[in-house]
């Protein structure tokens, strides 16, 4: 079942999408993920048991984790707590630009 996550941001959705896909290259390389871009403004992180779909709308950034039942519970919370930790942060500096 997938966890869903919603961050409000006043940033211009173009911004934030640059921001986005530099984020995420390098997430998708230091973990071996393949990123992929099925819409605009949509992103896709996934490898066998994950799979994360990142959707940048107009006032929100919506995030779809759908992590495999065998992947452990500690590497769930870690990465919620990143997607908690981080992208508040990434919509914080696009708002400022």
């Amino acid at each position: 079942m997938a966890d869903n996550l919603s961050f409000p941001h006043h940033a211009a959705p173009d911004r934030v999408c640059t921001e986005l896909e530099k984020d995420l290259q390098a997430q998708a390389i230091e973990h071996g993920l393949d990123l992929s871009r099925p819409c605009p403004r949509t992103y896709r992180l996934k490898r066998t048991g994950a799979e994360l779909t990142f959707e940048v709308t107009e006032s929100v950034l919506k995030v779809s984790v759908d992590l495999s039942w065998f992947v452990p519970g500690g590497i769930k919370k870690r990465v919620l707590d990143g997607l908690n930790d981080g992208l508040p942060k990434l919509l914080r500096r696009c708002e400022e630009s």
